[in-house]
């Protein structure tokens, strides 16, 4: 045995030692070895976790385990065995203790883990299996144990933090078999680590992944918040129940635990916010009318809303975002935001946050009053200058007409019911309020029945609260609602001025009813705003005026059109100028006034004259810069065009017209500008319109001629042998000048068409064009290229392997 030990085990031994020989004289040897195989510290001669040989189980039968061969009384007490056999046993189980607690003390810094503990508890209980010791008072020997562990779990702190995380591991691992081994050491233990306090929080960790698990990116469950929990409650309830020692029927510990998942859930949809209210939406109308339900407190909407901001602030209010695609972003959001909290109280603040991004967007009213509309491409290219996603403005236009939320309902925002209207959202499925169906006293008395007071700290909710829609809302953004208005006016005026046949189609009549409508209930909102109430006023008369000349030229047209002498196929407006924002003397402006051809000239002087017989004392003056002309254009072989044309291009065209005879006109630019009586950059504009419609075209002289039996004289011009040879040799300079030309002007655009399908991926020649004439600058004069002109351009890239085609006829760069 080791010399180092304290004096108290010395004198420990030799008391063990002067009893056993007492007893058993001559087995000094027999009983130091028992010693030593008992002590943990002698670990190069202990039991190592090996059963004792034959001679060692003799002398611990001897020592140690005599007393058990004979007889005890039920209470404890030895029987039949003397002083000193009982004074051994209680002196070895001092020893054993004492050489514990050395050996304890001496791991102590190394004990990190449970495993470790674990490893040393059996290292130590493994003898008494062999040697009884406490067969008789275990309770000595366990109250040892806990009180070695007590002190480990408030001593040594990497222990502690060890064990927290073996716990932890074992319960998101669903261990739970090893995680009761940790509890009862803690439980048994009593130490600084409380087993309840823990199981609680890892609870709350384990509901939280199981949340995430089967919440996230999950919108289109009506009660997910209940599926979740029971599937949570049948798969770990047990054993949570099992470890904190409660039964499973506790159901005051499952409402705390529900309340826990509806906390997760509101947590997770905060940051899925702008998945949930933008991007999912409608899909995702469930999952917020679920949070709907479960958000009482103001701090989380406020949190809500300020996640919201940011993202939308990062991701739709930047300059790479287009028009429509972030006005569509901001209408799902006010429809979530509303379906959310039909007070309309934190969807005021998100209006605020972005009004002044969108001000910034010039172009927002004009795409906003398109989608309303829902204009065709055509129409919408006729007012604006700007690539347009159709398909984007199509799901806008349709976003705008939700049954929900239409831009033409009158009922309240906060869900109530006005007479006469439906509810805000379509809770009944019985039916809409007022229907045969279901009275509207009926769901009056429905909500009275089932009213539940809210919670002291729920939101508030205002009552007196305007009747505001969804064209409200998107009102707001603009400067004030009459600057919504007056540019709807601008747009209308724009229609009827190049309207065919006086009859608007169906989309601008709902849009001119429900603009009437609005300009009507907002004049009796504000009847103390003297400014706002004479504004509305002039719009509503303006409109007014603007309609009645629209319908009043349709009657006069018809009586026209009953002289036979008049030409049937114009069909004119007579309009009050002061009304349609309209300059009454065009002469003096050169950018508007222009020489009409003869023909056209003396057809409308007819219709002057016969207005004049028909309302006597009014004169007529022309806008030359208004109206539309349908132009039918033939040529030789039959083939027949139309086109919706200004006056002034129907006039330019008209200068090209051989006639009868069918004879092929050639014209300058100045030539041009003589006969129209306008400069020569507006002739050049005219005149490349017509280009762009290869209609016509430019030669080499610098003529414009027209494009019909163009192939015919470029053939005829290479094949005829009888050409000068002056004139080949102008022909070849120029030839070789334009290709020189051509590929100084590819080499100028290409890189902003590698840029832009670098950036956007395949596109098709259109929206190659149409970005083309907004990115590249004006000095290059890309605005005189036309769509024919890009394709080949494009396939000269094709050709130098730069770009390549796809099957859709689109255009992509190759790598």
């Amino acid at each position: 045995m080791s010399q180092h030990y304290p004096e108290d085990l010395k004198l420990l031994v030799a008391d063990i030692c002067a009893i056993g020989s007492q007893l058993h004289p001559g087995t000094e040897d027999d009983l130091e070895s028992l010693l030593t195989w008992l002590n943990p510290n002698e670990t190069n001669s202990n039991h190592q976790l090996r059963p004792p040989a034959l001679r060692l189980k003799n002398t611990i039968k001897v020592f140690a385990n005599q007393p058990f061969n004979s007889s005890f009384s039920n209470d404890g007490n030895f029987e039949g065995i003397n002083g000193l056999e009982k004074e051994l046993l209680i002196l070895l189980r001092q020893y054993y203790i004492f050489q514990v607690r050395l050996n304890f003390f001496f791991r102590f810094d190394n004990i990190t883990t449970f495993k470790d503990i674990q490893r040393l508890e059996t290292y130590y209980e493994f003898p008494l299996k062999h040697v009884f010791l406490f067969q008789r008072n275990a309770e000595e020997w366990i109250v040892e144990r806990n009180d070695l562990r007590h002190y480990l779990l408030n001593k040594n702190n990497k222990f502690k933090v060890q064990l927290r995380q073996r716990l932890r591991t074992l319960i998101m691992d669903d261990d739970f078999d090893l995680a009761c081994d940790v509890i009862l050491f803690l439980n048994e233990a009593q130490g600084a680590l409380y087993s309840r306090d823990i199981l609680l929080d890892l609870m709350l960790i384990k509901i939280s992944h199981f949340c995430e698990k089967h919440m996230e990116n999950i919108y289109g469950h009506h009660f997910l918040v209940m599926e979740t929990f029971n599937s949570f409650i049948l798969k770990y309830w047990s054993y949570f129940a099992r470890l904190l020692g409660c039964p499973e029927d506790d159901h005051g510990l499952t409402t705390i635990i529900y309340n826990c998942f509806e906390k997760q859930f509101i947590k997770i949809r905060i940051k899925e916010v702008f998945d949930v209210f933008i991007n999912e939406y409608p899909e995702s109308k469930p999952t917020i009318l679920e949070m709907k339900k479960v958000l009482h407190h103001t701090d989380d909407f406020k949190q809500l809303v300020m996640q919201f901001l940011s993202a939308f602030e990062a991701k739709i209010l930047n300059p790479s975002v287009t028009t429509v695609d972030a006005l569509l972003a901001y209408v799902k959001s006010i429809k979530s935001f509303l379906l959310l909290d039909p007070t309309g109280k934190y969807l005021n603040s998100v209006v605020l946050f972005v009004k002044a991004y969108f001000q910034e967007r010039h172009e927002l009213v004009v795409i906003l009053l398109y989608a309303i509309l829902d204009l065709q491409s055509e129409e919408i290219f006729q007012h604006i200058n700007l690539p347009i996603d159709m398909k984007r403005l199509k799901i806008l236009a349709e976003e705008l007409r939700d049954p929900d939320f239409n831009i033409e309902s009158k009922h309240r925002a906060g869900g109530h019911f006005e007479k006469g209207t439906e509810s805000f959202f379509n809770e009944s499925s019985s039916g809409k309020a007022g229907s045969d169906t279901q009275l509207l006293y009926q769901g009056v008395l429905e909500k009275f029945l089932t009213w539940t007071p809210e919670p002291t700290d729920s939101i508030p909710r205002p009552f007196n609260q305007s009747h505001r829609n969804l064209l409200d809302v998107l009102t707001n953004m603009f400067e004030s609602k009459e600057f919504f208005v007056s540019e709807f006016l601008k747009l209308l005026r724009k229609k009827l001025l190049t309207l065919k046949y006086y009859k608007l189609n169906r989309n601008w009549s709902k849009c001119l009813k429900l603009m009437k409508e609005k300009l009507k209930n907002e004049g009796s909102r504000m009847p103390n705003h003297e400014s706002n109430a004479n504004e509305e006023s002039a719009n509503s008369n303006n409109m007014a005026v603007m309609l009645r000349d629209t319908k009043n030229s349709e009657d006069l047209c018809k009586r026209m059109h009953q002289i036979t002498d008049l030409d049937p196929r114009i069909f004119p407006k007579f309009i009050s100028f002061l009304y349609w924002d309209r300059k009454l003397d065009y002469k003096n402006d050169t950018t508007i006034d222009f020489k009409l051809t003869e023909v056209l000239s003396h057809e409308l002087e007819k219709y002057r004259n016969v207005y004049k017989e028909l309302q006597p004392g009014r004169t007529l003056q022309l806008c030359k810069d208004q109206g539309v002309v349908e132009l039918e254009l033939s040529t030789r072989d039959g083939y027949t065009q139309k086109y919706d044309v200004t006056l002034e291009q129907a006039t330019a065209i008209q200068l090209f017209d051989g006639g009868e005879s069918n004879e092929r006109i050639f014209l300058s630019l100045g030539e041009v500008s003589i006969q129209m009586e306008i400069g020569e950059e507006r002739a050049q504009r005219v005149l490349q319109f017509w280009i762009g419609k290869s209609v016509l075209y430019k030669n080499h002289q610098d003529l414009y001629g027209s494009c019909e039996g163009r192939e015919q004289e470029v053939r005829a011009q290479h094949q005829s042998p009888h050409k000068t040879s002056s004139y080949s040799q102008d022909s070849l300079l120029s030839h070789e000048q334009d290709e020189q030309d051509t590929k100084e002007f590819s080499n100028k655009i290409w890189p902003f068409i590698e840029g832009m399908l670098r950036n956007l991926g395949s596109l098709k020649v259109e929206k190659i064009h149409a970005l083309l004439k907004v990115t590249l600058p004006k000095d290059l004069g890309y605005d005189m290229i036309t769509h024919n002109d890009l394709e080949s351009y494009l396939s000269m890239f094709v050709d130098d392997e730069k770009l390549a085609v796809l099957s859709n006829k689109s255009y992509k760069l190759i790598n």
